[in-house]
Protein backbone atom coordinates (compact mmCIF):
# COMPACT_ATOMS: atom_id res chain seq x y z
CA UNK A 1 0.00 0.00 0.00
CA UNK A 2 1.24 3.46 -0.81
CA UNK A 3 0.03 6.32 1.00
CA UNK A 4 1.27 9.69 -0.53
CA UNK A 5 1.53 12.45 2.85
CA UNK A 6 -1.49 14.41 1.07
CA UNK A 7 -3.94 11.25 1.14
CA UNK A 8 -2.40 10.67 4.87
CA UNK A 9 -3.95 14.00 5.50
CA UNK A 10 -7.56 13.47 4.33
CA UNK A 11 -8.14 9.99 4.86
CA UNK A 12 -6.94 10.43 8.98
CA UNK A 13 -6.62 14.43 9.91
CA UNK A 14 -9.49 15.94 8.38
CA UNK A 15 -12.82 16.44 9.94
CA UNK A 16 -15.88 14.77 8.06
CA UNK A 17 -17.68 17.54 6.54
CA UNK A 18 -19.90 17.59 3.04
CA UNK A 19 -18.57 15.98 0.05
CA UNK A 20 -18.43 19.72 -1.48
CA UNK A 21 -15.95 20.42 1.70
CA UNK A 22 -14.39 17.86 1.68
CA UNK A 23 -13.30 18.12 -2.24
CA UNK A 24 -12.16 21.83 -2.08
CA UNK A 25 -10.25 20.88 1.05
CA UNK A 26 -8.37 17.80 -0.76
CA UNK A 27 -7.48 20.11 -3.81
CA UNK A 28 -6.40 23.04 -2.16
CA UNK A 29 -2.91 21.41 -0.90
CA UNK A 30 -2.18 20.09 -4.06
CA UNK A 31 -1.01 23.48 -5.51
CA UNK A 32 1.37 24.08 -2.68
CA UNK A 33 2.67 20.94 -3.40
CA UNK A 34 4.52 22.24 -6.63
CA UNK A 35 6.71 23.78 -5.44
CA UNK A 36 7.82 21.63 -2.36
CA UNK A 37 10.48 19.05 -2.91
CA UNK A 38 9.58 15.45 -3.39
CA UNK A 39 10.73 12.95 -0.90
CA UNK A 40 10.08 8.80 -1.12
CA UNK A 41 10.36 7.37 2.05
CA UNK A 42 10.92 3.25 1.71
CA UNK A 43 10.71 0.34 3.70
CA UNK A 44 9.55 2.53 7.06
CA UNK A 45 7.22 0.51 9.30
CA UNK A 46 3.43 1.41 9.73
CA UNK A 47 3.65 3.32 12.72
CA UNK A 48 6.48 5.17 11.70
CA UNK A 49 5.45 6.10 8.18
CA UNK A 50 2.07 7.24 10.07
CA UNK A 51 4.34 9.61 11.94
CA UNK A 52 6.32 10.54 9.43
CA UNK A 53 3.50 11.22 6.45
CA UNK A 54 1.46 13.03 9.36
CA UNK A 55 4.28 15.38 10.86
CA UNK A 56 5.75 16.23 6.94
CA UNK A 57 2.43 16.58 5.89
CA UNK A 58 1.51 19.11 8.85
CA UNK A 59 4.92 20.97 8.14
CA UNK A 60 4.39 21.34 4.80
CA UNK A 61 8.22 20.54 4.11
CA UNK A 62 7.98 17.62 1.43
CA UNK A 63 5.56 16.15 -0.87
CA UNK A 64 6.13 12.60 0.68
CA UNK A 65 4.97 9.34 -0.53
CA UNK A 66 6.09 5.99 1.23
CA UNK A 67 6.68 2.54 -0.61
CA UNK A 68 7.26 -0.70 1.91
CA UNK A 69 10.43 -1.58 -0.39
CA UNK A 70 12.52 -0.71 -3.26
CA UNK A 71 10.69 -3.39 -5.68
CA UNK A 72 7.86 -1.49 -5.45
CA UNK A 73 6.33 -0.87 -9.74
CA UNK A 74 5.05 2.35 -8.39
CA UNK A 75 8.48 3.51 -7.28
CA UNK A 76 10.94 1.68 -10.30
CA UNK A 77 8.43 4.01 -12.12
CA UNK A 78 9.13 7.71 -11.19
CA UNK A 79 12.45 7.43 -9.21
CA UNK A 80 13.72 9.87 -11.44
CA UNK A 81 10.83 12.58 -10.14
CA UNK A 82 12.39 12.37 -6.51
CA UNK A 83 14.16 14.81 -5.01
CA UNK A 84 15.46 12.41 -2.42
CA UNK A 85 14.99 8.95 -1.50
CA UNK A 86 15.41 7.81 2.20
CA UNK A 87 15.57 4.58 3.19
CA UNK A 88 15.17 3.28 6.94
CA UNK A 89 17.92 0.61 7.45
CA UNK A 90 16.73 -1.83 10.33
CA UNK A 91 19.21 -4.04 12.42
CA UNK A 92 22.91 -4.11 13.54
CA UNK A 93 24.03 -3.67 9.88
CA UNK A 94 22.64 -1.70 8.15
CA UNK A 95 25.19 -1.12 5.47
CA UNK A 96 23.81 -4.77 3.98
CA UNK A 97 20.91 -3.42 3.33
CA UNK A 98 22.03 -0.17 1.86
CA UNK A 99 23.85 -1.65 -0.84
CA UNK A 100 21.03 -4.19 -1.89
CA UNK A 101 18.94 -0.74 -2.02
CA UNK A 102 21.71 1.46 -3.68
CA UNK A 103 22.70 -1.72 -6.45
CA UNK A 104 18.58 -2.12 -7.02
CA UNK A 105 18.46 1.41 -7.47
CA UNK A 106 21.22 1.97 -9.66
CA UNK A 107 19.98 -0.55 -12.51
CA UNK A 108 17.09 1.69 -12.81
CA UNK A 109 19.32 4.75 -14.20
CA UNK A 110 20.05 8.10 -12.45
CA UNK A 111 19.53 7.40 -9.04
CA UNK A 112 18.34 10.79 -6.58
CA UNK A 113 20.01 11.39 -3.79
CA UNK A 114 19.73 8.76 -1.30
CA UNK A 115 19.62 9.04 2.66
CA UNK A 116 19.37 6.37 5.38
CA UNK A 117 17.51 6.09 8.34
CA UNK A 118 18.83 3.53 11.07
CA UNK A 119 18.45 2.94 14.44
CA UNK A 120 22.76 2.20 14.42
CA UNK A 121 25.32 4.00 15.39
CA UNK A 122 28.22 1.79 14.79
CA UNK A 123 31.10 3.71 13.48
CA UNK A 124 31.76 1.33 10.73
CA UNK A 125 28.33 0.79 9.58
CA UNK A 126 28.00 4.65 9.46
CA UNK A 127 31.29 4.99 7.11
CA UNK A 128 30.34 1.81 5.17
CA UNK A 129 27.29 3.65 3.97
CA UNK A 130 29.10 6.78 2.68
CA UNK A 131 31.43 4.60 0.48
CA UNK A 132 28.20 3.41 -0.47
CA UNK A 133 27.08 6.86 -1.78
CA UNK A 134 24.96 7.78 0.64
CA UNK A 135 24.30 11.62 1.49
CA UNK A 136 23.16 11.73 4.94
CA UNK A 137 22.88 9.07 7.25
CA UNK A 138 20.20 9.89 10.32
CA UNK A 139 20.29 7.94 13.38
CA UNK A 140 17.07 7.07 14.99
CA UNK A 141 18.10 9.40 18.59
CA UNK A 142 18.28 12.52 16.46
CA UNK A 143 14.68 14.71 16.95
CA UNK A 144 12.32 15.27 14.09
CA UNK A 145 14.14 18.76 13.32
CA UNK A 146 17.42 17.35 13.23
CA UNK A 147 16.19 14.51 10.52
CA UNK A 148 14.17 16.99 8.75
CA UNK A 149 16.91 19.47 8.32
CA UNK A 150 19.42 16.66 6.99
CA UNK A 151 16.63 15.88 4.80
CA UNK A 152 17.02 19.22 3.05
CA UNK A 153 20.50 19.40 3.12
CA UNK A 154 20.75 16.29 1.28
CA UNK A 155 18.39 18.01 -1.42
CA UNK A 156 20.50 20.60 -1.76
CA UNK A 157 23.09 18.42 -2.47
CA UNK A 158 24.92 18.81 0.52
CA UNK A 159 26.27 15.79 2.93
CA UNK A 160 24.94 15.11 6.83
CA UNK A 161 27.48 13.15 8.88
CA UNK A 162 26.13 12.39 12.23
CA UNK A 163 27.75 13.19 15.60
CA UNK A 164 29.71 9.93 16.37
CA UNK A 165 31.51 10.41 12.60
CA UNK A 166 32.94 13.61 14.46
CA UNK A 167 33.33 12.09 17.61
CA UNK A 168 35.99 9.65 16.38
CA UNK A 169 37.95 12.20 14.03
CA UNK A 170 38.42 14.53 17.38
CA UNK A 171 39.58 11.55 19.11
CA UNK A 172 43.22 11.25 18.69
CA UNK A 173 42.85 14.72 16.42
CA UNK A 174 46.48 15.38 17.60
CA UNK A 175 47.96 12.24 16.85
CA UNK A 176 46.11 12.71 12.83
CA UNK A 177 47.44 16.08 12.51
CA UNK A 178 51.01 15.09 13.21
CA UNK A 179 50.51 11.76 10.88
CA UNK A 180 49.78 14.36 8.01
CA UNK A 181 52.98 15.86 8.21
CA UNK A 182 54.88 12.34 7.27
CA UNK A 183 52.91 12.39 4.15
CA UNK A 184 54.81 12.96 1.12
CA UNK A 185 54.02 16.03 -1.79
CA UNK A 186 52.24 12.87 -3.67
CA UNK A 187 50.68 11.41 -0.89
CA UNK A 188 48.78 14.63 -0.27
CA UNK A 189 47.62 15.04 -3.44
CA UNK A 190 46.47 11.54 -3.78
CA UNK A 191 45.00 12.10 -0.07
CA UNK A 192 42.70 15.32 -1.61
CA UNK A 193 41.48 13.65 -4.67
CA UNK A 194 40.03 10.90 -2.28
CA UNK A 195 38.71 13.86 -0.40
CA UNK A 196 36.98 14.79 -2.96
CA UNK A 197 35.34 11.17 -4.45
CA UNK A 198 37.71 10.52 -7.33
CA UNK A 199 38.16 6.68 -7.98
CA UNK A 200 41.62 5.38 -8.21
CA UNK A 201 41.82 5.62 -12.39
CA UNK A 202 40.60 9.13 -12.51
CA UNK A 203 43.18 9.99 -9.72
CA UNK A 204 45.92 7.70 -11.94
CA UNK A 205 45.08 9.85 -14.99
CA UNK A 206 45.05 13.62 -13.34
CA UNK A 207 48.80 13.12 -11.87
CA UNK A 208 49.97 10.86 -15.20
CA UNK A 209 50.89 7.62 -12.70
CA UNK A 210 49.52 4.19 -13.06
CA UNK A 211 46.27 2.87 -11.11
CA UNK A 212 48.48 0.46 -9.27
CA UNK A 213 50.92 3.63 -8.00
CA UNK A 214 47.99 5.39 -6.73
CA UNK A 215 46.73 1.69 -5.00
CA UNK A 216 50.41 1.85 -3.13
CA UNK A 217 49.61 5.36 -2.07
CA UNK A 218 46.50 5.06 -0.95
CA UNK A 219 47.68 2.25 1.18
CA UNK A 220 50.40 4.10 2.63
CA UNK A 221 48.17 7.09 3.86
CA UNK A 222 46.15 4.91 5.33
CA UNK A 223 48.93 3.48 7.25
CA UNK A 224 50.34 6.65 7.81
CA UNK A 225 46.54 7.87 9.40
CA UNK A 226 45.96 5.14 11.20
CA UNK A 227 42.64 4.52 9.42
CA UNK A 228 41.03 1.47 7.86
CA UNK A 229 39.55 2.86 4.65
CA UNK A 230 39.48 5.69 2.20
CA UNK A 231 36.35 7.29 3.56
CA UNK A 232 38.09 7.53 7.20
CA UNK A 233 41.18 8.88 5.63
CA UNK A 234 39.14 11.43 3.59
CA UNK A 235 37.31 11.72 6.90
CA UNK A 236 40.89 12.80 8.46
CA UNK A 237 41.97 15.12 5.63
CA UNK A 238 38.69 17.63 6.30
CA UNK A 239 39.39 17.97 9.58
Amino acid sequence: MIYSSDEFRTEFARPMSSFAQTTHRAEAPQESFRGRPKLGLIGVSPLLKECLLREFSDRGYFETVAFSDVNDHTLQKSVASYHLLMFFAQGMHPSRAVAVAKTLLGELGTCPPFAVLADSEDIDEVLAAFSLGVCAYIPTSVSFDVMTEAIKLGIAGGTYYPTCVFSVCALGRESKQDSMYALTPREIAVLDAVRQGRPNKVIAQELGISESTIKVHVHRIMKKLKVRNRTQAAMCARN
